[in-house]
Formats: C-alpha cells, structure tokens, sequence
C-alpha cells in the first residue's frame, strides 16, 4: 500500500463535521491502496463546542495503530487567548481575546512559531524524515495547515494535495477584515499553487477554488454511515421535528417560524416539539431562534451537540427533518444533509435554496422544498 500522511486540526474524538470526513478517510482509503497516517491535535474529554478546542491538554504524545491507519494526537498548549477563554468563558475580555487573534493570524503568515498549534508542522517534519509518503494531504480550515504542506513540499519534494471542506477566500462570506482579508488572498494563491490539487464538496465549489488557485479542482463529497436504531427516544404520539447543527446568517428561519405559530394557533390537537439540536453552542443563533418563537418557548428545545450514534437514534424516531436553505450561497451541500438521507425520513427545506439541496432532493425523491 501507498503511505499517505493526513495533517488536520480536526479528528475524532472531537465532535466536529471536519472530524468526520477525516474520519471517513481512515476507514475507507485502504480499500483504494492507500495507508493512512493521520498528525492532529489531542482532543480531552467532552469535546463538542469551541470553548472546548481553547482548552489545553496534558502532555505528551498518543499514538494509535489501528488495522488500516495510524494516529498521532499531539497535545496542545494554546495562546494566551486560548488559556482566557479557558478560565474566564467566551463571553468575557472578548475585545483582548479579538487583538490577541489578531496579531496571532497576521504573523502566522509568515512565522509558524507564531501559531498555536505550530507542533503539528514540527512533528510532521520529523515524520518525513524518518518514513516515506507518496502524498500529503490536509485538510482546512484552519487554512494555515496549507502553509504547513506548502513547506514540507518544498522541503522534501513530496507532492501534496488542498481539501477545502469550506472555501476561503472564494466565500461569499469571507469576512472583510482590513489587511488580514488581503493576506488571505495572497497567501491563498501563494500556498495553494505548490499543490498537485484540490478537493472540496461540491462542483460548484471545486472550480470556483480551482479557478482562484489556477490548480485542478476534484470532488469528494460527504457521506453518511447508516446506524442502527436500539430504542425510541421520542415518544410517537409528538410530531417532532429535527434540525441538527448550525445555523448561519444567510439561512431564514423566520417563514417557518411563522408557519408554525400559525400551525399552532389554529388549534390542531397534535403534540408539537421541534428540536434544535447543537445550537447553543451559538449564542447569536440561540438568540435568534428565541426572538422567532417567542411566545411558543414550549415548542422547541435547544441543546449542546450531542454523540454521533445518539444524534442519528433521535432523528431515526423524528417525524421530520428541517432544513433551511441559504440565500446567497451557491454549491453547498451540509454535512447534516447526508445524515439526514440516511435515516429516510422526510426532509423539509424551507425556503429552498434553488440549488444544489433543491436538485439533490428532486433526484433523491426525498424531500419536500
């Protein structure tokens, strides 16, 4: 088999979208003749919302070999903002913790010591030192690992491959942040046109990067793993409805809250709940949830993410799946989306995003748009 050597921030046991295609790539590469070697971070304890990614863990290096890959999870100290975050929550000293991120991103640009998570590029180096790879491949974000591969081909000549599993400075809501916004641009195409690809989730994404990086744009889109179901954890008698992760700014909710509280008004008999699962770990898409339903707080719930295998027992006894589809952006495929088609239970997307969801949908015969 080819060694490959997989550099990412992301892999199980956190609980993240990018940990589980990672994830997918361990199990499942083996069967194309590759062997996979995974660099991450460690993840401790109870991994599920990104005041968890700022706190430090012990040290030391754990290695696991596994029947069809290997991983070395490296600890992981932080930055001052990091350790902050840590002792005092996310929702205080948010304007020191924003100029310590600051700083940390521009200079990170041009010294790796400047980053947080540099010992994942030092123990990589060490790695290809020691071993042969046939490929590198990382996947982003953070982006910075793309300088890191970047590096490492023009240090060893080992080719390297980009996954994008969301695009970065192609993104219609890249932030516009001053000077940081036009090193992006520039370290984007610098880093990126030393790979021998780039894959990302979609078509539309895959040429709209590859067009940007002027390097060959491939697609390997998300999947699902069917689980089976143990038990009903939702009573039969409640129509519940499902909506698993994030919510993002471009997404309406206000038509379906609207339709549900007309729903409910009318006086119909049947037991409602509608599950927001994962979203408080967002405190601005918490609050927006609130001030849609408010009034009708009985109907939903709002909860932390939750075990991969303990989500998919849930919406397999949902009675419909939500989702909402985005106003301005173009080629996006949620991971949630594929969990969904996975369960086989009817999906709603409202409103449409009249795009790649709507025609996924229409092909599938699974959903309603």
């Amino acid at each position: 088999m080819k060694k490959l050597l997989i550099i990412t921030y992301f892999f199980p046991p956190a609980n993240f979208a990018g940990s589980f295609r990672l994830y997918s790539w361990a199990n499942y590469l083996y069967k194309y003749g590759y062997y996979p070697v995974f660099i991450t971070r460690k993840f401790e304890g109870n991994v599920n919302n990104y005041t968890n990614l700022s706190t430090p863990t012990s040290e030391g290096i754990i290695y696991e070999k596994k029947e069809n890959f290997e991983v070395y999870y490296l600890p992981y100290k932080g930055n001052m903002k990091d350790r902050l975050m840590a002792r005092y929550g996310k929702d205080k000293l948010i304007v020191v913790r924003k100029i310590i991120s600051f700083f940390e991103l521009f200079f990170q640009n041009f010294f790796i010591s400047a980053n947080s998570f540099k010992n994942i590029y030092y123990f990589s180096d060490k790695l290809i030192k020691r071993n042969n790879y046939a490929f590198i491949i990382t996947s982003g974000k953070p982006y910075i690992l793309f300088k890191f591969c970047k590096k490492l081909n023009k240090k060893y000549n080992i080719p390297w491959i980009a996954d994008y599993r969301d695009p970065w400075s192609t993104h219609p809501w890249f932030l516009k942040r001053g000077i940081l916004t036009r090193l992006d641009n520039y370290f984007e195409r610098k880093w990126v046109k030393t790979a021998s690809a780039i894959t990302t989730c979609s078509k539309f994404w895959s040429d709209e990067i590859s067009s940007f990086v002027k390097r060959p744009g491939y697609v390997l889109y998300n999947g699902f793993e069917d689980i089976e179901v143990k038990e009903s954890l939702i009573e039969n008698e409640t129509f519940t409805i499902v909506h698993n992760g994030s919510l993002y700014k471009g997404q309406d909710i206000t038509l379906f809250a609207e339709a549900v509280k007309q729903f409910i008004s009318s006086g119909e008999t049947k037991k409602l709940k509608i599950l927001f699962i994962g979203i408080s770990i967002d405190n601005e898409q918490t609050e927006r949830i609130k001030v849609n339903f408010k009034g009708y707080e009985d109907y939903i719930e709002l909860s932390e993410r939750i075990e991969k295998n303990s989500l998919i027992q849930i919406m397999k006894q949902s009675s419909l799946l939500l989702l909402f589809g985005h106003n301005n952006f173009k080629g996006w495929y949620p991971l949630k989306v594929f969990d969904y088609l996975s369960v086989q239970k009817p999906i709603l997307l409202y409103p449409s995003d009249n795009d790649v969801l709507e025609n996924l949908f229409m092909i599938q015969n699974q959903g309603s748009y």
